[in-house]
């Protein structure tokens, strides 16, 4: 009987390659070790026939072992297929050779002991063992063919049911399904792993999906951006001029806007780019813009005498924020009026053992006569004091205190500080993996009558939202941060917005502390902040330091030499726990990118285990960062941790993350980065014992003086800057902001 594929051929996503001589093998699948249904990796074994029968070229595998162990992605597989595998052979430490396939041909077995195995295997529904016996009996190597064209003559075979007969024949029109999806979607570029995705996704109306609008992949599985499914498109023979892709080239558009954090983007500037990016003819991208507004997908606002282009979802998400705040500031607060407070804050003060000063005072005293308000501040102006002395405060009138932090290591600060638990806000609401929404919102409020909010300057309207949302409405609600550090990585920029908006009361402590004004990083950074260049004179007993470098592989050598010899012999730190390197940006000598692999190298030379995956090396040891949200795996975007295993035979990674074992498929690894250098706004609400920033002209793009204050202010002993005096000088003067494009402000006046 001649073989015909059940399933297509794949190509292998995963980077194992160590050599690039390309082999053939071929045989019968003997065993499956592991198959992750959602992006088709497999690992399996395969007795070969190439090397009985010689019909292939020779292979690196000198043992001539007939049982291989092969590594590769196929959306199904089952015992006693045969397989047609190219690849190259690689050297595993735990596992020994094996072969890495670059794809995966299976097509049904021939022989009646190998048909058989393969139906006895499971791979069809409705046929077992006992079954698949039977079958081979009545009908021999013809029975593919019976299944294929005339499944009823199965009711030949004693004490098969029309029942079982319908599953065995559903089984078998579903797997001609997914061969015919797969091969469609790998013919238009797709990868084996966004094919089992998008077949995940779309099951048997895949194809018609895909020919009907490619673009829909980019709102629907992630992974996937404009890029890639324009290239499908393009494929597809979907015009470079047409109206689909206008209005994909859109939205393209306005996301990589948001990813900067603007919530709107100017129409002009907006009709410009997508002309130039999608080299489409502007009077059609007018339409479809048009057409766009006109059916609710996009909204058009003025904002600064700019008519702006807000994605529906965005609009709705900063309007409705208003509108949450605007119900939170009505009525009255759980408690009464406080009488003789300077009197009750004076036994706070003996009972703490501290002095408040007159902001802080004032502070307080506002937190607890008002619905909602503000406190902001530089580092060293006692936020973290002030907040102590309120929540002990609180605690003695018998009501019930909520504190929460963008990030796990800001709640974890504020738990410190305060003595009571705080939550990160994810964490707070509780995320429901079924509904795939909060636990608490306004229809199940949150059980609290105070809600403090740390590090507020880091919140994206979607977070305010969601939080907004749980509050109940005869809650007080109190935001702490310091609104001169950076925007949100996310959208928008909440408290700036809040603050400038002048509905709620705001106090800017501005008095640094005695303690603080001991600290150079803390006298660094408020000079910074005012525009002024710091002390950079040498100081034998200081906590900042400024290492004059002149090109950045100077600074580059530096900063391997700090992190593995100066700073761990003079101060003690560990290279990995305790120094974070800061970048102002990704790329460059000197950049986020370059420094994770020269720092990984030097920290983990021979690690036990290790992959290469997405262009990232891992390996046990390293200390790594989660870049997106995963409410599955309940971890957020910024969370840190040091990689604990990793498991080539079952592609697993587990990740030590705030004293939890979170585990990763390696086709999540996408989210996944190595950290021993991040960009200086992904560092954001954290401290580390030890900071180095390189500080060259070649980020000047990037130099501004809100971002080297952030980086700074993360430095809890010690600061090291490596670099160009000129640099940081031109970023101290960088008086320009980046405009982010919102009108939260303006919704927040209209209250």
């Amino acid at each position: 009987m001649e073989k015909t594929a059940l399933t297509p051929q794949f190509v292998v996503s995963g980077e194992m390659t160590k050599n690039s001589e390309t082999h053939k093998i071929e045989g019968i699948v003997e065993k499956i070790n592991f198959h992750n249904s959602e992006n088709g990796f497999t690992v399996f074994k395969i007795n070969r026939s190439d090397i009985r029968n010689g019909s292939i070229e020779a292979t690196s595998n000198k043992n001539n072992i007939d049982l291989v162990t092969v590594v590769g992605n196929t959306s199904s597989i089952a015992i006693g297929e045969y397989v047609s595998v190219t690849g190259e052979w690689v050297k595993n430490k735990n596992y020994g050779e094996q072969f890495a396939a670059h794809s995966i041909q299976l097509t049904p077995p021939n022989t009646i002991e190998e048909i058989e195995k393969y139906l006895a295997s499971g791979a069809i529904n409705g046929i077992g063992e006992h079954d698949a016996a039977k079958l081979v009996k009545a009908f021999g190597i013809e029975i593919f063919e019976v299944l294929e064209k005339n499944p009823q003559k199965l009711l030949e075979v004693e004490n098969l049911s029309q029942k079982q007969i319908d599953q065995i024949k559903e089984s078998w029109i579903e797997k001609g399904i997914i061969q015919r999806i797969t091969l469609f979607l790998q013919t238009h570029g797709m990868s084996p792993s966004k094919a089992i995705k998008i077949f995940n996704k779309y099951g048997n109306s895949a194809i018609d999906l895909l020919q009907s609008n490619p673009y829909q992949l980019v709102k629907d599985i992630p992974g996937i951006g404009f890029k890639s499914a324009d290239q499908i498109a393009l494929h597809l023979g979907i015009g470079r001029q047409s109206q689909l892709r206008a209005r994909a080239g859109l939205n393209y558009i306005l996301s990589e806007k948001n990813s900067s954090g603007h919530c709107a983007y100017p129409r002009e500037k907006l009709l410009n780019d997508a002309e130039f990016i999608l080299n489409i003819d502007q009077e059609l991208i007018r339409e479809e813009l048009d057409q766009e507004l006109k059916e609710g997908f996009l909204v058009a606002e003025e904002i600064d005498n700019n008519v702006c282009i807000f994605q529906k979802l965005i609009y709705q998400t900063e309007k409705s924020i208003a509108t949450l705040i605007g119900e939170l500031k009505k009525g009255s607060t759980p408690w009464p009026y406080p009488k003789n407070i300077d009197k009750s804050l004076s036994k706070t003060e003996k009972k703490l053992k501290l002095t408040l000063a007159s902001l802080q005072k004032l502070a307080i005293h506002t937190a607890l006569i008002n619905k909602m308000s503000v406190i902001t501040g530089g580092p060293g102006t006692g936020k973290s004091t002030l907040t102590l002395a309120l929540t002990n405060y609180l605690s003695q009138l018998d009501i019930r205190i909520t504190l929460c932090s963008p990030t796990g290591r800001a709640a974890k600060r504020l738990s410190e500080c305060t003595g009571m638990e705080a939550k990160t806000i994810h964490r707070l609401l509780i995320y429901d993996r079924e509904k795939r929404e909060f636990k608490y919102n306004s229809l199940n409020p949150l059980e609290t009558d105070f809600v403090l909010v740390d590090e507020a300057s880091m919140l994206d309207i979607f977070l305010v939202q969601a939080l907004l949302k749980a509050i109940p409405s005869h809650a007080v609600l109190v935001f702490v941060g310091d609104v001169d550090q950076l925007p949100p990585v996310g959208l928008g920029q909440f408290l700036k917005d809040l603050i400038q908006s002048e509905i709620v009361p705001v106090i800017t402590l501005s008095q640094i502390f005695r303690q603080a004004k001991e600290s150079q990083i803390i006298q660094a950074a408020h000079k910074i902040n005012e525009g002024q260049m710091p002390d950079l004179s040498p100081h034998r007993m200081s906590d900042f330091f400024f290492l004059e470098k002149n090109t950045p592989l100077e600074v580059e050598e530096t900063i391997l030499d700090l992190i593995s010899h100066r700073l761990p012999s003079a101060f003690g730190f560990n290279p990995v726990h305790d120094i974070q390197v800061l970048c102002p940006m990704q790329k460059g000598v000197v950049g986020v990118k370059n420094l994770n692999l020269k720092i990984q190298q030097l920290l983990n030379k021979n690690p036990i285990a290790q992959i290469e995956k997405y262009g990232f090396h891992y390996g046990v040891g390293d200390k790594v960062m989660v870049t997106e949200n995963n409410y599955d795996k309940d971890v957020f975007n910024g969370d840190m941790g040091i990689v604990e295993t990793i498991s080539l035979e079952d592609q697993r990674i587990q990740i030590l993350i705030d004293g939890r074992l979170i585990e990763f498929n390696f086709s999540e690894l996408e989210t996944i980065q190595p950290s021993y250098a991040i960009t200086i706004h992904k560092s954001q609400g954290s401290e580390y014992s030890a900071v180095i920033i390189p500080v060259v002209t070649e980020h000047s793009i990037m130099m501004q003086r809100n971002l080297i204050y952030t980086a700074i202010t993360r430095g809890k002993k010690l600061v090291v800057l490596v670099g160009q005096t000129r640099a940081l000088y031109l970023a101290v003067n960088e008086l320009k902001k980046r405009k982010r494009w919102t009108k939260l402000k303006e919704w927040l006046k209209e209250l």
